[in-house]
């Protein structure tokens, strides 16, 4: 682990054997912190290190795919929404 990994996963209050449900939950609670449009620099900032630590751990979990979308659809969601369209012409 370099320090740039180090520094992202005490900046989000995370040890080394986090994982990336409290990753997801640590950005989550500094980002309700950040006014996005009034501070992009932090955002950035945050955004950043968030990546930085999913990536981390998808390369320490043997290469795991990790999401960097703070709040994954569920299996219920995925479920209820409907399927694209085959592709051709559509009938009105």
């Amino acid at each position: 682990m370099n320090a740039q990994v180090l520094a992202a996963l005490q900046s989000l209050g995370l040890s080394e054997d986090t994982d990336g449900k409290a990753v997801r939950r640590a950005y989550a609670a500094q980002l309700k912190q950040i006014d996005v449009a009034a501070e992009p620099a932090r955002f950035q900032a945050l955004r950043e290190r968030y990546e930085l630590v999913l990536a981390w751990l998808a390369h320490r979990d043997g290469g795991a795919c990790v999401s960097l979308d703070p709040a994954p659809a569920t299996q219920e969601e995925d479920a209820t929404t409907p399927a694209a369209p085959a592709s051709g012409p559509v009938a009105y």
